[in-house]
């Protein structure tokens, strides 16, 4: 029981694929003309990153202290004309015991931070895993509809999924426990309207998702817009695809 307890644990975290981002050939074929070009986008497109809002990538359960390999989607969107310095990872205080809101009050005081610095009036957030459910409540219940343009979420469990309910994990984490099916959190985050005020929502999902599934339980609602791909849960943040699904969600 022990030994399985940790495989599954392990899956859930999703250290395993992004670890193995240096093994894999798409990731590696892409990173080259990233590099190549970010240079000569930094100088030429600055004009055109100052009319997009400054972005802010979520990382999901566990997934802090710099484990999400938000670099290949930076480079990418520098390339795409983003500013560098207007690309934002938030790393919570506490990203294995922290509830979704204490999450989502912390993002709640860095939009502002953001928002200062730049110069701007609403950012974009791009949540990946239990990422979009913080970020979500942030818009839904602490302002944040007044401060967010768009919002995308990559296999966020929106209404849950079945990880959540390994044994004794919800018992080790508020975040985990937020995410069973049928919680507290996700019943009061999805009543009414999911896709509240002026903000764009797009959820993207994958088809073969280990650890969010059925995959539907990544959609939104209420005029949200579903897109569904095929990855690896940990490699949605890698995926090509996904990428230029977000891309077009926030330009």
């Amino acid at each position: 029981m022990a030994v399985a307890f940790v495989v599954v644990f392990s899956t859930f975290v999703g250290i395993q694929n992004f670890a193995a981002v240096g093994a894999s050939n798409e990731v590696n074929d892409e990173e080259a003309p990233i590099a190549e070009t970010t240079i000569a986008v930094e100088e030429t497109q600055l004009e055109t990153a100052e009319t997009r809002n400054p972005v802010i990538l979520v990382h999901g359960f566990i997934a802090g202290y710099g484990l999400t390999p938000w670099g290949v989607m930076k480079d990418r969107l520098v390339r795409d004309g983003w500013r560098r310095d207007w690309i934002f990872d938030i790393q919570y205080k506490d990203p294995i015991f922290a509830s979704n809101v204490q999450n989502a009050q912390e993002l709640a005081v860095f939009v502002q931070y953001v928002l200062k610095i730049t110069g701007a009036s609403k950012v974009d957030l791009v949540g990946h895993s239990m990422g979009g459910l913080s970020t979500r409540y942030y818009i839904k219940f602490l302002g944040g509809v007044n401060y967010v343009d768009d919002y995308v979420s990559l296999g966020t469990p929106q209404h849950g999924c079945w990880a959540a309910d390994i044994p004794l994990l919800p018992l080790l984490s508020a975040g985990a426990m937020e995410m069973r099916p049928g919680s507290a959190f996700l019943t009061k985050l999805n009543s009414g309207d999911e896709t509240p005020g002026s903000v764009s929502y797009t959820a993207i999902y994958s088809y073969i998702d280990e650890i969010v599934m059925p995959y539907w339980t990544a959609k939104l609602y209420d005029g949200a817009s579903n897109k569904g791909c095929w990855s690896e849960h940990g490699y949605l943040v890698l995926h090509s695809g996904a990428y230029t699904w977000t891309r077009d969600a926030i330009r």
